[in-house]
């Protein structure tokens, strides 16, 4: 430790109980070598030890200004974004489930127009689902896809997307098939991409 006089030396090495041990020739020299430092004033001393003002952006709910008003804290995060809104579907196509039968049509080997007995089975839960679409007699029918004339009678395994104006009914293993749904009332109408002449016709049991 430094001293700054011998003075200052002898008072360190006395022990100090009382103020009665300190002299009026002590704090003298205290003050003058500047013993203790010097005094912080006591205004600056209340600065340094206040904390940076939070600012505005950033401030929680309660923080409340020196002038008493209520400070209000501003989100700068961005809007979190509805995920499901592209899968909102129109309350027609809310709950397709059941039984909807009808007929078939398309074009046959000879350019003549071929129809017969269809029916198609839904099982839907909200925006999704599984189908089965069964057509008759469609062996002569080029104008159906191939894996579709195969199954026939038997029926087109498919799964189901309900968008929000439309219903898509995809064969299961593959993408061969695609077919497009439409609903007027009780009535839908069915569309197959890569077959522009099939269209299938069915109605609510």
């Amino acid at each position: 430790m430094l001293y700054a006089s011998s003075h200052h030396m002898a008072f360190s090495m006395k022990s100090h109980k009382t103020e009665a041990s300190i002299t009026e020739a002590d704090r003298e020299a205290a003050a003058r070598e500047g013993w203790w430092g010097r005094v912080v004033p006591q205004e600056k001393a209340t600065i340094a030890s206040a904390s940076a003002p939070t600012p505005v952006d950033k401030g929680a709910p309660d923080d409340v200004p020196a002038d008493g008003s209520k400070r209000v804290a501003v989100n700068r995060s961005p809007e979190p974004r509805d995920t499901r809104a592209s899968e909102q579907i129109s309350s027609e196509l809310a709950d397709l489930t059941g039984r909807w039968r009808g007929q078939w049509s398309a074009n046959g080997a000879w350019g003549e127009r071929r129809e017969a007995d269809a029916e198609m089975v839904f099982v839907q839960t909200g925006n999704r689902g599984t189908g089965h679409m069964k057509l008759k007699d469609t062996v002569a029918a080029v104008g159906v896809p191939e894996v579709v004339r195969y199954l026939g009678a038997l029926g087109t395994p498919m799964n189901l997307r309900v968008s929000r104006n439309e219903v898509q009914a995809r064969y299961e293993n593959g993408p061969a098939v695609l077919v497009r749904f439409k609903r007027v009332g009780d009535r839908l109408y069915g569309r197959i991409d890569n077959s522009p002449s099939f269209l299938l016709v069915l109605d609510r049991q």
